[in-house]
Order: C-alpha cells, then sequence, then structure tokens
C-alpha cells in the first residue's frame, strides 16, 4: 500500500465546508471506483457531488422521488439511467438517508458504480461528512464566541 495517497488526499483539504465535503465524496469514489456519488437535499439539489456531472445530477434528482425510508433509487430514475446511459445497465446503486442539521427535512448520499457499491463506503462518507461539520461547528470567534463560517475561496 502506498503512502502517498493519505498525504495527498490531506493536501485537499478545506475549510470551506462545500469544499470539503466535495472532496471527502471525491475521496470515496476513487477508493470505490464509482461512476458518480452525490449527496443531494429532500428537493433533489446537489450539496457536493464528484465523477460524471450528468450521472451526478440525475441522482441528486432521484432524491426528491425516493422514499425517505427506502434504500435504493425510485423506479423512474432507474429507468431514466438506463435509457441515458445503457452502458450503465448491469452498475449497482446505493444510497442512504443521513440526517444532518439544516433547513431540508433530510439529506441522500447516492452512488453508482461497475463493482457493488458498498453501503459501507456510503457508511464512510457518511462519517466524514459528520466529521467536516463537526469541525466547521466548533470553530467559534475569539472575541464574540459567534461560529464562524469561512468564506468562501476566491
Amino acid at each position: 500500500m502506498s503512502t502517498d495517497a493519505p498525504h495527498a488526499r490531506r493536501q485537499r483539504r478545506s475549510a470551506y465546508v462545500p469544499h470539503a465535503v466535495m472532496f471527502q465524496l471525491q475521496h470515496v469514489l476513487e477508493v470505490l471506483e464509482l461512476e458518480a456519488i452525490v449527496l443531494a437535499d429532500d428537493l433533489g439539489l446537489p450539496v457536493a457531488k464528484a465523477g460524471n456531472e450528468d450521472l451526478a445530477e440525475l441522482l441528486a434528482d432521484s432524491a426528491m422521488w425516493t422514499d425517505r425510508h427506502g434504500p435504493m433509487i425510485d423506479t423512474a430514475t432507474r429507468e431514466e439511467l438506463q435509457r441515458r446511459y445503457p452502458r450503465f445497465r448491469d452498475y449497482e446503486v446505493a444510497s442512504r438517508v443521513i440526517d444532518l442539521p439544516g433547513p431540508s427535512s433530510f439529506f441522500r448520499l447516492t452512488a453508482i458504480g461497475r463493482s457493488c457499491v458498498r453501503y459501507t463506503g456510503l457508511e464512510h462518507a457518511e462519517r466524514g461528512i459528520r466529521r467536516i461539520l463537526d469541525e466547521a461547528a466548533r470553530l467559534v470567534d475569539a472575541d464574540s464566541g459567534h461560529p464562524i463560517l469561512a468564506a468562501e475561496p476566491a
């Protein structure tokens, strides 16, 4: 096992939460050899994504139509995937709901890949996302005591 990968991954960190979450998803995408992975809100809007852009957008859209407690994407999205991407017919799709702080009632993490997309991989992504949000929540201004939200990089 190479020691370069963890070092390179640590160099791709960001204090800006959306970028940090995207880096986490990119890491999971690479490790699981996925085509796309996306974290979307309950309205189907992508919060962060990695991999094939169009595929990630379609997976994000599915969050709006998928049952909150269902582990998979809805039938209509699966059919649209097969219509738009016939080569993905035999690919695996995995999805899990993540309760995170914010205005959405839930967030959905969805991934597609050639090998069986393991829920343990999505659990790893979820743990990373939670760690990023926990670290961001601990940043407070020394004078005012108010949370500091990192500004978007220029």
